[in-house]
């Protein structure tokens, strides 16, 4: 609407106007013609322009709105307060700034109803960048033109990933950190897209605080240089990029790099039983000297139910001078039920003191050749049913069995002659079975080997807290403490209350423990085997939690009988003696009561006991030992009389707990025998499942962008619905495409752009195809059935990185060469290995949540997922239709921009522009009251009129000079219209010097003003 022109019109008609205005009702015909304000009273001076902001769901590539809400606000002669009417004559020019460019936005479908309110569809265009833009407003009026802007930040879904260059570090040191940040779905990198470091001590303190523009490939960096006394523990670094977090954390302590390398390997990747199991390890310096005389303890531990041997649990052994070590087990155990996975770990230390640890993995088969499967109906396959498996041979440390000939045959049906089927590269092959009915298998048990009692350690570590200082225990301090727990052995015959808890005090100075506190008393064993250790190298206070165990020797336990009163301060004291008194059996076996009994006598704080024969038979070899930890006993208070009882005493030898024996575990499926020639043979078994009412299976999964897939229909026993009509493609963006299954269905469809132009020929069958037009992962579903294929790469990336040197000395300089098959971002991370001995190092998975665009929630045979796809690790068709098979879900398609409700105010600086004017003016009334005071008689006094007088010659002053002082509305200032904050300093209790110029008969300032329009 162009307001000068409907003021020229107005002129023109004025006096029609003023009759129209009087038959509409309108109180105010001005105000209404000059800026289409309805108002009930005339507008005193010239209105001010107030304008609101306010958009719904504004993004690029999607409509949204945007409200433009204008008013006037104005007062009125009799009323300073504003009040707002809503403005009808202005204009709006929409532009989006971004970056220092000012783009205009075009309004669609705009409306305007006159009342000052403009409302529009808007759409930004696609290729705006992600960031913190600016939506501006060019407001047109008759009164005053603002400028509006309100704050709109693009950011499209994305996935961020913060990695440091390290996760360990001193204080001192730099934390260097990354991120990368991705658009989620496509996963492509999004440039220059702002975003805040942001990084948190272990108290949760935030000690950087950093915007970042973003950089080229979605990459941004920064730094963080600790102090040398930054607090230890876990330090957290985040990249916040509009709606999206990525995060690492990296822990704070002082360590010290290990001095050795060291190695631990099997003979063989896998054991069959009776074969020599064999393991052989090597220490060298970091130099790469071998370590030799230094000592090996060697520990054991299944993974799985299979228990093994005891003797293989610990070894200790020392390296010879080439630094390396041996430890021959002996054969395998014939006990072995399928496969059993075992760790080793090998803690070796020099004759200096140092330590350096290592560890591998053994594994043992009952047979050469495993065999597990996938199929595509879940829990395993139907009874009676056409079932596509998806079966995988390996050896039992893991390798594929690839391109074999492999013989499949039902173990328990006679009827079966077998087949042979080939695997592919990955040792997948695919078979349709029909397995018959379910039979009942035979699982053998796990063997039982009881753990032997000079195994049990009395106590286990559980926790150690720092009472001395807000943070964690660092590494050194756990690893003393564990150590400590152990050496608390020989106190294992104080345990009173096995499966039970201890808490100790411990007070350290220097590192060293100089004091140890025991709540229930027993303080004098555990300090005699603490004080003197070593605990980290602080001084300060902590708290070690134990877990008791079961005594691995004889216990002894003690009954005070009293034929009359009673003491309970005499059964604790004798219950601590005998705790002591155990030492003295717990080599002997014994079961039962003792063969002597003592006579109790207490009188005073003196416990006198006469030891004699109980007439029970047995006798003990320690018994005068027994006997001797009972004498001297005293009570911490006199007992109030004269008191005897008789004391008994009972042992207990340990006993191991056989338990119930497992037994064979019979279960309803179906088994078959695997076998290849050359190699052996191995056993599958599979259990029912239930098929589907609808799968969709596709001709292949493995395509090129530019292929057509087909996908099949394929209905359970269950269905009697109809085939769809049509399926859709969606990529990790959404629908790609839609395609009829028949030309009869693609005949009905009333829109010519429904199905996609690209869409093959419909087949007429239970089939439909699609051309995958794009690489990525693309997912038909339908009715709860889905399929998903994977459109390789045009090009695959390969990186290759090489050295100038095989090796190098200290102080050498090193120079790598990297070379990437087509533009990339190369990340190089160098890390002394050795670190890894302290804190966990990142893998080669540590980027995959940003290079594939689907999840898989249960990878087929654990390990063939997107990722495996993906990265080129599947090689074989077989086993590539198994890996889609467990394919939940693609990433992009469940993330989309949300819906964004942004708005702004602007309102005219009516407070400011007053304060402006209302400085000026008292500026020059301060300087005209100090002018009278100056040429004032003695007796002449300042009243409230006189200052009012000076206000208005203030005001002709300026006027004359050409200088007027206007309020913000444009009138002439007025001091019935101030504000009172203001007005108050005008009072002439504050302008005059003398206080003897005002009149004594004191008439309020304030009142005064409010009177003088009266």
């Amino acid at each position: 609407m162009d307001w000068k022109k409907k003021a020229l019109a107005a002129i023109g008609v004025v006096g029609l106007g003023v009759v129209g205005v009087q038959c509409l009702g309108l109180p105010c015909a001005s105000a209404w013609m000059s800026w289409g304000m309805v108002v009930d009273e005339c507008p005193d001076g010239e209105p001010r322009v107030e304008v609101s902001l306010n958009t719904y769901g504004i993004e690029r590539n999607r409509s949204g709105n945007l409200t433009i809400d204008v008013d006037g606000v104005y007062v009125t002669e009799d009323r300073a307060r504003p009040m707002t009417a809503p403005l009808g004559d202005f204009d709006a020019q929409v532009t989006l700034v971004v970056g220092e460019q000012e783009t205009p936005v075009e309004c669609h479908d705009a409306w305007d109803d006159t009342r000052g309110l403009l409302e529009c569809r808007i759409e930004l265009d696609k290729d705006i960048p992600d960031g913190d833009h600016t939506l501006r407003v060019h407001i047109d009026t008759p009164l005053e033109d603002p400028v509006v802007d309100l704050d709109l930040p693009l950011y499209r879904p994305s996935i961020v990933h913060v990695l440091t260059d390290r996760p360990l570090y001193e204080g001192g040191h730099t934390i260097q950190f990354r991120a990368l940040v991705l658009r989620a779905g496509s996963l492509e990198p999004i440039d220059n897209r702002p975003g805040t470091w942001t990084v948190q001590s272990p108290d949760g303190a935030t000690l950087l605080e950093e915007r970042s523009d973003g950089g080229a490939w979605g990459i941004s960096a920064s730094t963080f240089p600790l102090a040398d006394d930054a607090t230890t523990g876990t330090w957290t670094v985040s990249y916040t990029s509009g709606n999206e977090v990525g995060s690492a954390t990296v822990k704070v302590e002082p360590f010290t790099l290990p001095r050795m390398t060291a190695t631990l390997l099997p003979d063989d990747p896998w054991y069959a039983p009776g074969e020599d199991l064999v393991l052989r390890g090597t220490v060298s310096y970091a130099s790469g000297a071998p370590v030799q005389g230094a000592a090996v303890a060697l520990d054991l531990r299944g993974q799985d139910a299979w228990p093994p041997p005891r003797e293989w649990f610990n070894h200790e052994t020392v390296t010879d001078a080439d630094g390396g070590f041996t430890w021959e087990l002996g054969p395998v155990p014939e006990d072995i039920v399928d496969v059993a996975n075992l760790s080793v770990s090998a803690s070796i230390t020099d004759t200096d003191g140092d330590r350096v640890t290592a560890g591998t993995g053994v594994v043992l088969s009952e047979r050469p050749i495993l065999a597990e499967a996938v199929t595509d109906v879940p829990g395993g396959m139907v009874p009676e049913l056409n079932n596509r498996v998806y079966l995988r041979l390996t050896t039992p440390d893991g390798r594929a069995l690839g391109d074999e000939e492999v013989f499949v045959k039902n173990s328990w049906d006679s009827r079966d002659e077998g087949r042979t089927v080939d695997t592919d590269a990955d040792g997948v092959a695919a078979l349709q079975l029909d397995p018959g009915q379910p039979v009942s298998i035979t699982i053998p048990a796990q063997p039982v080997r009881p753990v032997p009692l000079d195994q049990i350690a009395p106590f286990a570590f559980k926790s150690l807290s720092v009472f001395h200082a807000p943070r964690t225990p660092s590494i050194l301090e756990q690893t003393h403490a564990k150590e400590a727990v152990v050496a608390l052995e020989t106190c294992g015959f104080l345990n009173h209350d096995a499966n039970g808890r201890r808490e100790l005090g411990i007070q350290t100075r220097a590192g060293r423990i100089v004091r140890v506190s025991d709540p229930s008393g027993d303080v004098a064993c555990f300090a005699d085997v603490l004080v003197g250790r070593a605990l980290g190298d602080a001084t300060g206070v902590y708290a070690l939690k134990l877990q008791t165990r079961s005594p691995r020797t004889t216990s002894l336990s003690s009954t005070v009988r009293f034929p009359a009163g009673s003491d309970p301060s005499v059964v604790g004291v004798v219950q601590n003696a005998t705790r002591h008194a155990r030492r003295c059996i717990e080599s002997e076996d014994l079961d039962g009561a003792a063969p002597f009994m003592g006579l109790v006598h207490v009188h005073g704080t003196a416990i006198d006991i006469n030891w004699q024969d109980s007439g029970r038979p047995g006798t003990w070899e320690n018994r005068s030992c027994v006997q001797s930890a009972f004498s001297g006993l005293e009570l911490t208070d006199p007992a109030t009389e004269d008191l005897i009882a008789v004391l008994e005493l009972s042992a207990s030898s340990p006993r191991v707990d056989q338990g119930v024996r497992p037994q064979p575990t019979v279960t309803s499926g179906f088994e078959y025998e695997v076998s290849i020639d050359g190699l052996g043979s191995g056993n599958w078994r599979s259990w029912p499942g239930v098929a589907p009412n609808i799968r969709l299976r596709p001709d292949r999964v493995l395509l090129d962008p530019g292929d057509t897939m087909t996908v099949e229909v394929l209905r359970g026993p269950d269905y009697t619905g109809d085939l769809p009509g049509e399926l859709e493609l969606w990529d990790a963006d959404g629908v790609v495409m839609r395609c009829a299954r028949t030309a009869k269905v693609l005949k009905a469809e009333p829109y010519d752009d429904y199905y996609d132009d690209d869409c093959p020929k419909p087949s007429e069958e239970n089939t439909i195809s699609f051309l995958v037009r794009d690489e990525g992962f693309h997912r038909v579903a339908w009715n709860g059935a889905q399929t998903v294929v994977y459109a390789r790469p045009k090009a695959a990336l390969s990186i290759d990185l090489s050295t100038d040197a095989a090796s190098y000395a200290p102080g050498n300089e090193a120079t790598l060469t990297v070379q990437a098959s087509s533009q990339a971002v190369v990340s190089l991370i160098g890390i002394d290995a050795r670190l890894g001995d302290l804190a966990p190092l990142p893998g080669a998975a540590e980027l995959s949540d940003l290079s594939v665009g689907a999840t898989s929630f249960s990878p087929a045979w654990g390990t063939l997922d997107a990722l495996a796809l993906t990265s080129g690790q599947v090689r074989g068709d077989n086993a590539a239709m198994a890996a889609v098979l467990r394919v939940d879900t693609l990433t992009g398609q469940t993330i989309q921009t949300p819906y964004s409700s942004l708005s702004t105010l602007h309102q005219p600086p009516i407070r400011a522009e007053t304060q402006t004017a209302f400085w000026d003016i008292l500026a020059d009334l301060g300087a005209a009251v100090r002018g009278w005071e100056s040429t004032a008689e003695t007796d002449a006094l300042l009243t409230n009129e006189d200052v009012a007088r000076m206000f208005d010659e203030v005001l002709d002053a300026r006027a004359a000079a050409g200088t007027p002082i206007l309020d913000p509305f444009g009138r002439r200032p007025r001091l019935t219209t101030l504000p009172e904050d203001l007005l108050v300093l005008c009072d002439p209790r504050l302008l005059v010097r003398d206080a003897t110029h005002l009149p004594e008969d004191v008439q309020a300032w304030t009142t005064f003003v409010a009177e003088m329009d009266r």
